[in-house]
């Protein structure tokens, strides 16, 4: 976890960029509730440290679909980015009722493109949205199980700016 002095450079009151990992909370089994809960805490911390003016995400399943709670917890706004019509229609079930709640209290919901007609066309789309995240913040918080996500491998590979990225690790080497 980054200490305070390390986000001093970062500041406070800026619109952060929020992008997980989709296999959150990392780990399976006994310990799993365990992982969840401090992951969930380290980001909790991070964000009441920066105190963010406004979050943008892309809510799916995994980090995300929890950090949405977190952040009405928080009481920190935010801005779902879809990132074309029809991107929500293949949730799951699950998921729903969660991602209708979301919706629902978000400070907006802003759809990047139009239903695409390839894989392509999906993954073009999908970049875009990262783009318009990246470019409305002032801050990147990727949160990752120590493996490169489509969100953070985009950025590294597209900007080099990387003084604005905050990567949060939560894979712990010596655990099972």
């Amino acid at each position: 976890m980054l200490g305070k002095e390390e986000l001093k450079h970062f500041g406070q009151d800026k619109i952060i960029g929020l992008f997980g990992d989709k296999r959150f909370p990392f780990k399976t089994g006994p310990k799993c509730a365990t992982a969840r809960r401090e992951g969930l805490s380290h980001v909790k911390s991070l964000l009441s440290q920066m105190n963010p003016k406004k979050v943008y995400l892309i809510p799916h399943r995994g980090f995300d679909e929890l950090a949405i709670p977190l952040l009405s917890f928080l009481e920190i706004p935010y801005v779902i980015v879809n990132p074309y019509k029809g991107y929500f229609d293949k949730i799951e079930s699950s998921s729903k009722v969660r991602l209708l709640v979301a919706l629902e209290n978000s400070k907006a919901v802003i759809t990047i493109g139009e239903r695409p007609k390839s894989a392509l066309e999906h993954e073009k789309s999908y970049e875009e949205a990262i783009d318009f995240i990246y470019n409305m913040s002032d801050v990147i918080v990727c949160v990752t199980a120590g493996n490169v996500s489509k969100p953070l491998k985009h950025i590294q590979e597209n900007y080099q700016k990387e003084d604005k990225l905050i990567i949060l690790n939560f894979i712990d080497e010596n655990s099972d």
